[in-house]
């Protein structure tokens, strides 16, 4: 009898978690960004990104991103932009985006602290409307050691719909990604990051899709 429990709670416990595995995907993300100043204060913002999903088989989207802004203070950058999101799964459809940021940055033992907050306002295809999303990001980066030119990284960000739209995203949490990776710095102006994301995305019927995802990316710095 003993055994029979034993096995019986086994199978409960499996049933959950091979539902998990079922629903679960592995992506590969390469990404290329662009920081540039405009002046003493002006900021410009240039991001591209292609990302190749089920299984690292088949390109799912691309992401256009850009943005000009301000530095406030010393800490705070403001931005205000649009992204153009072609998605080729299962056929070819469009989604743009306007949205607007601030990232508030600090510094405590030894870690550079970024706090992000974006609003975005979405026109999702396929849906009436328009679907309003806010992003938090928490983003720590340190120095391995002193003078070294790799940096360790962790960020949680989570995402909110704001509102429901038929056939789209539905009011509360829409998404959560962890991440860790390094990150190298080539040249004063150019660094490259590689890094792991596990993301948790809210679906109809509150159930959930898993991803793993590798992100490797390239970020530059420039002024005028």
């Amino acid at each position: 009898m003993r055994a029979l429990g034993t096995a019986a709670l086994a199978a409960l416990l499996l049933i959950p978690l091979s539902a998990f595995a079922q629903d679960t995907d592995e992506s590969l993300w390469l990404a290329a960004y662009g920081q540039g100043t405009i002046g003493a204060k002006g900021r410009l913002y240039l991001e591209f990104q292609t990302r190749i999903n089920h299984g690292m088989s088949d390109l799912d989207r691309l992401i256009a991103r850009y943005a000009v802004g301000r530095q406030m203070t010393p800490r705070i950058v403001v931005l205000v932009g649009h992204a153009w999101i072609p998605m080729f799964e299962p056929s070819l459809r469009h989604e743009q985006r306007l949205w607007q940021q601030m990232i508030l940055t600090s510094r405590a033992g030894g870690w550079t602290i970024a706090t992000r907050l974006r609003n975005e306002q979405r026109w999702l295809p396929d849906v009436e409307g328009v679907s309003f999303r806010l992003r938090t990001q928490l983003r720590l980066t340190r120095p391995i050691r002193d003078g070294s030119p790799w940096s360790a990284v962790f960020a949680e960000e989570v995402a909110v719909a704001l509102n429901r739209r038929e056939g789209g995203p539905q009011r509360g949490l829409d998404r959560n990604r962890l991440i860790g990776g390094v990150v190298r710095q080539i040249r004063p102006s150019v660094s490259m990051e590689s890094s792991y994301t596990w993301e948790a995305i809210r679906r109809v019927a509150a159930s959930y899709r898993f991803n793993h995802i590798v992100t490797v990316s390239m970020t530059s710095r420039f002024g005028w």
